[in-house]
């Protein structure tokens, strides 16, 4: 199977080349993000990068649903003519993600490129259509209050659009009043009562006078905990020049261990699993002479108190300066919530997001901040360590829920 990349400044130019090039045998296998050009990623252009390839040469138990994929993505009309056209029998399911035919089996290579791209796409698709059903229930809402000027109701309908809450929208909206006469003034003032309501912590320390500081992770599972602290780590150890350890209570989970593990191979810094307080206290012992001790945990349900209980005893004998919760933006407002309840027992006070880049909306983000009055301290948008992480600034984060593309990643170019 041969592969083909085009790279353009848009979506809608790459898949323009995608399709003048390989026609409608075109198969889109994966989408992303980047930055080209630039010094050190400052002026930086963002392009998006599409993976594709020919139809023809894909295997046959991979065709019929990637070539309906394509077909979607680039003219949004049904995929039945095209499968319509190639004769022979459709794939059939043996087992959990394998597809056969009578020509064999696709490689688990193939089968995760097709699932990427499907994801991706499907994201997208939900981001659109989320967006729209937001806007349309505004102007619902908005026409029964003929008092609004125009210029208001469409910065509600915007913001209820990008999932910020009904409340709080209205209460926003209101302060802009003053502005109504100026479509800019108001864009602008909308700008700065957002980033007014996004507290910030700053990057973490990582250090103190009288010995190395413990910062922790916790949260509940799938949340990117053990991602997110090996980055915070290689940032500390490889741009602050800083002596760092790591240490992992998520002794529930192996391929967490290992995971951490071979992060803490690559930075060449110390590593411990610790699964009781005499084991904690003897890893801190070891790495006393660190700068920073960064601390994962494992996820845990903010429901499950026993095992959060647990948890909390083990801390306990961290003693830990920082205490982060890890939020994925792909969990919803009510969910959060519940979990700021839990792990505010753990002695959390500031949050960390994860996974921008997978969220449909960045309004929860603002929603949840505003009720629950923590400070924002990370936000992260990708999987590559020590990259895709940010450290939070209220102006940013603002340009992002009113749809900026990318966070502007302090003192490091942008996290796309």
């Amino acid at each position: 199977m041969s592969l083909r990349t085009y790279q353009a400044r848009s979506m809608s130019d790459a898949l323009l080349r995608v399709k003048e090039d390989l026609g409608r045998h075109a198969v889109i296998l994966n989408t992303r993000t980047l930055r080209r050009g630039g010094v050190f990623g400052i002026c930086a252009r963002r392009m998006v990068e599409i993976t594709a390839t020919d139809a023809r040469s894909m295997p046959a138990a991979a065709l019929a649903p990637a070539h309906s994929t394509a077909d979607r993505a680039m003219t949004g009309a049904s995929a039945a003519a095209p499968r319509a056209e190639r004769p022979g029998p459709r794939p059939r399911v043996e087992s959990a993600g394998a597809l056969t035919t009578g020509r064999g089996e696709t490689s688990p290579m193939e089968r995760d490129t097709l699932v990427s791209a499907m994801r991706s796409l499907v994201r997208s698709e939900l981001r659109t259509v989320y967006e729209s059903i937001g806007r349309l229930e505004s102007e619902c809402r908005a026409a029964r209050r003929p008092d609004l000027p125009t210029v208001l109701v469409e910065a509600y309908t915007d913001l209820i659009g990008r999932q910020v809450a009904d409340e709080l929208a209205r209460e926003i909206v209101e302060r802009l009043r003053p502005y109504s006469d100026s479509p800019d003034a108001v864009r602008q003032r909308l700008m700065e009562e957002i980033g007014s309501m996004v507290p910030t912590t700053g990057t973490a320390a990582s250090s103190k006078p009288d010995g190395a500081r413990r910062i922790a992770l916790v949260g509940p599972t799938g949340m990117g905990k053990t991602t997110t602290i090996a980055k915070l780590a290689a940032h500390a150890k490889l741009r602050e020049e800083r002596r760092v350890g790591l240490i992992t209570i998520d002794h529930y989970r192996i391929a967490a261990i290992d995971q951490l593990r071979t992060y803490a191979e690559i930075l060449d810094v110390p590593f411990a699993a610790v699964a009781s307080a005499d084991e904690m206290r003897a890893a801190l012992r070891r790495m006393s002479d660190c700068d920073a001790i960064f601390i994962d945990t494992a996820g845990r349900g903010p429901r499950d108190a026993p095992r959060i209980a647990e948890l909390k005893a083990l801390l306990a004998e961290a003693s830990p300066d920082e205490v982060h919760l890890v939020l994925a933006s792909t969990h919803d407002e009510a969910a959060s919530l519940e979990a700021v309840r839990a792990f505010g027992e753990l002695g959390a006070d500031r949050i960390l997001y994860t996974k921008l880049d997978e969220a449909v909306g960045f309004g929860v983000v603002l929603n949840v901040l505003h009720k629950v009055r923590w400070r924002l301290s990370y936000v992260t948008t990708g999987q590559s360590v020590p990259n895709d992480i940010a450290v939070a600034d209220a102006a940013e984060v603002a340009r992002l829920i009113l749809g900026a593309e990318s966070v502007t990643v302090i003192g490091s170019g942008s996290v796309a």
